[in-house]
């Protein structure tokens, strides 16, 4: 116990702690940023969807980064499609309907919405709205969709992370390259995507310094405990518990900076929450 005590009195060690504890805040400070950012910009595409037409009732699986998928019928309204969808979140009667936000200065919840869906006329209740920034998805019951399976079919999905789009609508157009695949991206004009690469380039700089400060100091740890493990030695300590006791030493003082720097980061983490 006396071995460990006098390690960690030293100035050096100190000043070792003091460096790893920065260097660790600063890598969580960021890594939650950058989640933070990352959960903004999946909020900008918030109503965005891939859209796959179905022409032989086709299974969707097997794909990468889908959040949801939704069987829609659409309807075309000249150039432009509306599609309706079921969504098991909503407890909806056959009657009622959700609408986009973006109608909520026109209609409003209780008002009658009156739709043609192919051969089927519709007076639907609205019952709510949808926080989506899209305009050209209508959420109804099952049942209606039921109905009207005979008109044309897609099946919409989303995505968990927005900033994949790319990639992942390559490899849907790869997997169904026989349908036709249509993306439906609603953003506004905020982005996080620089932020969230420069955080990227700070952590990855950060990582590497921390690695190459981590060996200096390892290496600094046992040639300075050295000269002691020899004094220990001779008192009759064997050689494989003094390098025991230099892991233990290491691991303990990057142990001690983790939990300074978690401290750290919750104070500023409640603090940040508080101001906001």
């Amino acid at each position: 116990m006396l071995i460990f005590k006098s390690f960690l009195r030293k100035k050096t060690t100190k000043t070792y702690l003091l460096i790893y504890t920065i260097i660790l805040s600063t890598l969580f400070i960021l890594l939650i940023t950058k989640n933070v950012m990352i959960e903004l910009e999946n909020n900008n595409y918030n109503g965005s969807f891939i859209e796959i037409e179905d022409k032989d009732n086709i299974k969707i699986n097997g794909l990468n980064n889908i959040d949801k998928i939704y069987h829609a019928i659409s309807i075309k309204e000249g150039y432009n499609k509306i599609f309706l969808i079921s969504d098991e979140s909503y407890d909806l009667k056959n009657n009622e309907i959700i609408i986009p936000i973006k109608y909520k200065e026109e209609i409003n919840v209780g008002d009658n919405f009156e739709l043609e869906v192919g051969d089927n006329s519709y007076n639907f209740i609205v019952k709510n709205y949808s926080n989506s920034k899209n305009n050209n998805v209508l959420i109804v019951s099952s049942n209606v969709i039921t109905e009207n399976k005979s008109l044309d079919n897609s099946y919409l999905l989303t995505l968990k992370n927005w900033l994949k789009k790319d990639p992942t609508l390559d490899e849907i157009r790869d997997k169904y390259k026989d349908y036709n695949i249509t993306s439906y991206f609603y953003t506004s004009n905020e982005s996080y995507t620089t932020f969230i690469t420069i955080i990227n380039i700070l952590l990855s700089v950060l990582a590497l310094l921390f690695g190459i400060i981590l060996i200096v100091t390892c290496f600094n740890i046992v040639q300075d405990e050295k000269k002691k493990n020899e004094i220990y030695y001779k008192l009759g300590y064997l050689k494989t518990k003094l390098q025991r006791y230099n892991v233990i030493k290491i691991t303990s003082l990057i142990g001690l900076s983790l939990i300074f720097s978690f401290i750290i980061v919750t104070i500023i983490y409640i603090l940040y929450n508080f101001i906001r």
